[in-house]
């Protein structure tokens, strides 16, 4: 009986990332960042836990662990490469939001709410925008999940909305997979499109090694000034140790291309409590780009605090 159930949650997993990849052209994985994806490197798809930041990439990543989680996010610097295409030096982001993941609901919900400040080099640009995302996650069986959210930001008088999709499955207790989906509601055209799949190892009952790919509908520059070619996808790997109730986090991801030196280094730390949760990332990227005079050096800062009920 066992055995059948596994089987159908097999067959499961993979018709939903079928589905995704069918409906998608070019993707990668867009998300707020953390503390937990900065220090990995990556949105970390096949990522299990009770932290709340891991529904920002996947939706289905949540577990049911706890009843309640509650909680505060902040970013501070380039905390997405890709921002650089927009001419954004410098981005804080403050995340407030509520998870209501009891195992008597059928659609647990979830809320978060950030607000985004600003650093354009266009003066006319818009200074700060705000961001809510509404998710839920249902259990098929106790190794796979599947989950689903709506993300809006609003800037001034204009918006754009987001739906996020996402799986995770658990073959066993040292070996799961996950995928997302990213597709923007307002634009036809699927310049936002995302998806990124991912895998997780666990090694001697301690160590999380996380592996990434993840491509997009649109490459990146630097500043306009260097290529894009090759800039659409990206593969992340990042390495979560836990000792006790601490983890120490490292992380690396570059774009998937023999011809382009742009890689993005990462480290963090992170207390998981019976009640309480903290975590620390910081990332490093100094792009390559074609001006020799040019030197950019990004830093990204993440903290969080974590409440469990």
């Amino acid at each position: 009986m066992e055995n059948k159930k596994f089987q159908i949650c097999t067959v499961v997993f993979y018709v939903v990332v079928l589905g995704i990849l069918l409906t998608l052209n070019y993707q990668e994985a867009l998300a707020q960042a953390g503390p937990v994806s900065t220090s990995l490197a990556g949105p970390t798809n096949a990522k299990v836990g009770i932290n709340p930041e891991l529904m920002l990439s996947n939706p289905a990543a949540i577990s049911a662990e706890k009843n309640v989680y509650m909680g505060t996010i902040a970013t501070f610097g380039n905390n997405n490469r890709l921002d650089l295409t927009r001419n954004i030096s410098l981005k804080n982001s403050y995340t407030a939001y509520v998870i209501d993941r009891g195992s008597d609901l059928l659609f647990p919900l979830s809320l978060f709410y950030t607000r985004s400040y600003l650093d354009i080099q266009n003066p006319t640009a818009p200074p700060d925008m705000s961001s809510i995302y509404v998710a839920t996650v249902i259990d098929i069986s106790q190794a796979l999940s599947i989950g689903g959210g709506y993300y809006r930001n609003e800037v001034q008088e204009s918006s754009s909305s987001y739906l996020k999709l996402g799986a995770v499955y658990n073959i066993s207790e040292t070996m799961s997979f996950g995928a997302s989906y990213h597709q923007n509601l307002l634009n036809n055209n699927n310049s936002d499109n995302a998806i990124s799949i991912g895998g997780k190892v666990l090694v001697l009952n301690r160590t999380a090694i996380y592996l990434d790919f993840t491509r997009r509908s649109w490459a990146y520059s630097i500043r306009d000034k260097d290529s894009i070619a090759d800039r659409n996808s990206m593969i992340s790997l990042g390495i979560e140790n836990k000792i006790s109730n601490f983890l120490v986090r490292l992380g690396a991801n570059t774009p998937f291309s023999k011809n382009i030196k742009d890689t993005y280094f990462s480290c963090g730390i992170g207390y998981e409590g019976p009640k309480i949760g903290l975590d620390y990332g910081l990332g490093y990227h100094k792009p390559v780009t074609n001006d020799p005079n040019e030197s950019i050096h990004n830093f990204t800062h993440g903290f969080n605090l974590n409440i469990f009920f």
